[in-house]
């Protein structure tokens, strides 16, 4: 996938298992932006495994600098992006730890095994 943009920021809030929300420091300002992983899904609120995702993305990435690589925004406003924390890619490792799946309207996250 061919990225048009990418942010930097500090997660300042884990939303659930696939969307956080990201503080962007600008020299000129300070923003906020709700990202949305792409390519995966977690379970929603009410339904086994919802905390469980929420958790462990809360454990890998909350309070710390990433970078997000995005095309475009969803129906709902958020940014669809991928979420670089080093050289982990995030939406990837909540995939083979279980916690989400990949989700076929997306093709960006892939496995290798």
């Amino acid at each position: 996938m061919a990225f048009a943009e990418s942010i930097r920021g500090v997660v300042i809030n884990v939303i659930d298992g696939d969307t956080v929300i990201l503080l962007e420091r600008t020299p000129e300002q300070m923003r906020t932006h709700r990202i949305r992983l792409e390519g995966i899904d977690t379970p929603e609120r009410g339904q086994d495994g919802y905390e469980g995702a929420k958790e462990y993305l809360e454990k890998l990435i909350w309070g710390e600098t990433v970078t997000v690589r995005y095309t475009e925004n969803d129906r709902y406003g958020r940014i669809l992006g991928e979420i670089w924390h080093g050289k982990m890619f995030v939406n990837e490792e909540m995939v083979k730890e279980g916690w989400a799946w990949i989700y076929k309207n997306f093709g960006s996250v892939t496995t290798n095994g």
